[in-house]
Parts: C-alpha cells; sequence; structure tokens
C-alpha cells in the first residue's frame, strides 16, 4: 500500500463532500441503495467524479485497485448498457468493497459520450440481494435517477469537473475474457437482427391476423389516402401487387369490401403494425 499524493486526496475529499451526500443518500435509500460513485472519463484518461463514500474511494486508491478493475482501462472500448459486478474481472475490488466498506450486490450504468464515458455505480449493503429485483425489473429508475442528479447536482458536477484529474495510465492489455465478451456483444446484435420479426401479430380485435412487413407498407400507405397507382409507385411494385396485397388484408380483416377496410384501417394506430 502506497501513500496518496495531496493532490490526489484532497480531489477524493473534495468530491465526496457532506453536500454530495445530503443530496444523494435520501433518494438512494428509497431505492434500497447506499453507494453511489457518478464519473465521466475522458478518453485522454482525464476525469472526475462525484461520490457519497470518499472513504472507499481512498480506500481504492491507496491499493491502486485501478490498476486491476474492470472500468479502468486504456482501451476505453465500452458498451452503453448495464453490468453487474458479480460478472465483472477484477473481482478482489468488488470484494474488499464488500468486506471492508459494506459495499455488495453492485451495478453499473455505462452511457457512451462523444469524447467520454459516464459510469453511474450504485451499490447497497451485502445482507440486501433483494436489491437484484430492482436492477432486473427497474433499471429504467436508476438511469432516472441519473438524470436526476445531473441536474440537481449540475453546480457539484461543474465543481468535480473544474478541478478535474488524470489518473496514472495503466496499460491493459485485452484478456481472453475480454474477447468472449466482446464476441457475445456482436452475436447479441446479430441475434437481435435475425429476430426481428418480418411479420406483424394485431390484436384480438382485429382478428389476430399476421399482417407481412409489405402488407404493412401498403396498409400505411393507405391511411394516408394514397391509391393502389400510388402505393405501387412508392414501394416500387406494381398496382397488381398492391391490389393482391389489398386483398390479403381484406381476408384477414374479415373486410367485404374496400370501404369497410378502409374503415377498419383507420382505426388501427401505426404503433400497432
Amino acid at each position: 500500500m502506497h501513500k496518496l499524493n495531496n493532490k490526489l486526496l484532497n480531489y477524493i475529499r473534495l468530491t465526496s463532500s457532506e453536500d454530495v451526500r445530503s443530496l444523494c443518500n435520501e433518494k438512494l435509500q428509497s431505492l434500497g441503495l447506499t453507494y453511489f460513485l457518478y464519473v465521466i472519463d475522458y478518453k485522454d484518461g482525464r476525469r472526475f467524479w462525484l461520490t457519497n463514500n470518499g472513504e472507499w474511494s481512498e480506500y481504492y486508491f491507496l491499493n491502486e485497485y485501478y490498476k486491476i478493475s474492470h472500468f479502468e482501462s486504456t482501451n476505453k472500448h465500452y458498451i452503453t448498457g448495464h453490468y453487474l459486478w458479480s460478472t465483472l474481472s477484477g473481482q478482489e475490488v468488488y470484494q474488499n468493497a464488500r468486506n471492508y466498506f459494506n459495499i455488495d450486490h453492485g451495478v453499473t450504468l455505462v452511457n457512451k459520450l462523444k469524447d467520454a464515458y459516464e459510469f453511474a455505480h450504485f451499490g447497497t449493503t451485502k445482507n440486501n440481494s433483494n436489491i437484484l429485483h430492482l436492477y432486473l425489473n427497474h433499471i429504467d429508475l436508476l438511469n432516472q435517477f441519473i438524470l436526476w442528479f445531473r441536474d440537481k447536482g449540475a453546480a457539484l458536477i461543474q465543481m468535480a469537473k473544474d478541478n478535474m484529474i488524470t489518473l496514472p495510465t495503466v496499460e491493459t492489455k485485452q484478456t481472453k475474457d475480454d474477447i468472449l465478451n466482446s464476441s457475445k456483444d456482436i452475436n447479441i446484435k446479430m441475434l437481435m437482427s435475425e429476430l426481428t420479426p418480418n411479420k406483424h401479430c394485431l390484436s384480438s380485435a382485429y382478428n389476430n391476423a399476421i399482417i407481412t412487413n409489405r402488407e404493412a407498407d401498403c396498409i400505411k400507405w393507405l391511411k394516408q389516402g394514397k391509391t393502389a397507382n400510388e402505393i405501387g409507385e412508392l414501394l416500387n411494385i406494381s398496382k397488381r401487387t398492391v391490389d393482391t396485397h389489398l386483398e390479403n388484408i381484406k381476408r384477414k380483416l374479415d373486410c367485404k369490401n374496400l370501404f369497410q377496410l378502409g374503415y377498419i384501417i383507420s382505426q388501427i394506430g401505426t404503433n400497432k403494425i
């Protein structure tokens, strides 16, 4: 364990003031949380942060955990999203946060900015494993907390930014786990693309009709008053093909004629198809 230089020590104390705790703690406790760390990390190594637990921050830097922590990397290729601490590398950091500071069951929300990354780290006590339900079902509440903090804590954020520091550069190599995680991220994107439906299921009010993408296109333009000829030109298909799509739509929606079809289509919201 080494001694912190005065500049870093003073910054830790500046950015974990009573003002930060007074602003955050009540809202955090209402969510079942006890720990919060807000970080803006620029790609050139500069960063600023605010936290409600300066003691942990001091311990973190005394032990040079920035050399092994998952979100301390000169590679800086993070993906916007949320990450449970229990799934991350650098578990020694999280174990000591739990054992010595009762900070556990955490999640980190990452937001990629133009020239930096925004990290919002949330944690609770080690006996509050139920907080995982909040992360699974109400992650939007944490995103809302971040928006609230940016607004209500604007003066504190500006103060931290005005005094921001540059941490020692830590060169980190891409590990096998990082490579696997990158591969998983790519596969998830591919899978999401493959799972994007090329058909749309309407509600029971519309006979649970299954509408193809092209039929949905025809409905969209028909709702805007376009004729079959005009729809064909817009979709680069023949009028005959449009007529076939309209006949299929009539059958699926149990319409006797185009007038009835027009009425039913006018009732279908654009978010339904």
